[in-house]
């Protein structure tokens, strides 16, 4: 949205929703079409006095104070994320002999890009891609057992040779790295869009597996990749909500932060142990918009 070059911001006049289209059929339609109201266009429109100050007040230089936009926004997000990947029971995905070892996860770093449409100053919808990272940490798995049933171990590699091999250690920490291309579809609720913002989100995900390797480190300090995850699904879904919260510098940037939850749905297959996995994020990023 443009202004003249004979307005200051003194002159101009903001207006909500509601103030909008009420005056929708007292303004000139040449002011109407400009999007912009100054004081000597309210003039001209036959404007009772009690409603000039229900429904207007001047802009001050406070950048607090933007103008109200009748056209959609499109805007593009980047963000990156320290992202926390867990179950929400206690079963283990690689065997349950080992449903009641320590469970941990380490923390990742994820990214993305949205593409994001307001269709109303409450209503959004978000569209994009990223890369999201997860780790999950078995801890004090015995080593001189049979193979683990849901570990598709590489060639020549086995428990038993694990054992043989690194100082006959009788346990050892398995981690699953595991890497996604995730592309969600979101829609944003405003709840209040001043220099602070928030807002509410809720969406899914469609993931397509990138990574699946499996690492071990015995007890004294030798560390293997020593294969995969064999029931690991090429691709999943996930439930997503959280919320944002912004700040904006400017009409047309503004910095968010995003804690994020995602609860995936079919990440394993054959899920007869019952696998609930989740993850937790927090997307901080830049906020850009395509208003001229």
């Amino acid at each position: 949205m443009g202004t003249t070059k004979n307005n200051s911001k003194s002159e101009l006049i903001i207006f909500n929703n509601l103030d909008r289209d009420t005056l929708k059929n007292k303004l000139p339609s040449t002011v109407e079409n400009n999007e912009i109201y100054t004081k000597k266009s309210l003039a001209k429109a036959n404007i009772k006095p009690k409603e000039k100050d229900s429904l207007a007040k001047i802009a001050s230089n406070d950048s607090t104070n933007f103008l109200i936009n009748k056209k959609n926004d499109l805007n593009l997000l980047v963000y990156v994320s320290p992202t926390y990947g867990g179950i929400m029971s206690k079963n283990s995905p690689l065997d349950s002999r080992l449903n009641t070892n320590p469970k941990t996860s380490e923390i990742k770093w994820s990214y993305g890009i949205f593409l994001n449409y307001a269709a109303t100053e409450k209503w959004s919808m978000r569209f994009g891609i990223s890369k999201t990272n997860l780790s999950f940490i078995t801890k004090n798995a015995t080593v001189n057992v049979s193979d683990y049933k849901n570990i598709n171990y590489s060639k020549n590699i086995s428990n038993t040779f694990i054992y043989n091999n690194f100082g006959f250690s009788k346990t050892m920490t398995i981690t699953q790295d595991i890497s996604y291309t995730e592309i969600p579809l979101e829609i944003n609720y405003n709840i209040n869009n001043k220099k602070f913002g928030i807002s509410s989100i809720l969406g899914l995900s469609y993931l397509f597996l990138d990574k699946n390797s499996i690492f071990i480190e015995t007890e004294n300090g030798n560390r293997l990749n020593i294969g995969n995850t064999k029931n690991l699904s090429e691709n999943t879904f996930s439930v997503n909500a959280g919320i944002s919260i912004d700040y904006k510098f400017s009409r047309k940037i503004k910095v968010y932060i995003e804690p994020m939850l995602k609860y995936h749905l079919i990440d394993y297959k054959n899920n007869s142990n019952y696998i609930n996995p989740y993850s937790i994020g927090v997307q901080t990023g830049l906020h850009f918009s395509f208003l001229k």
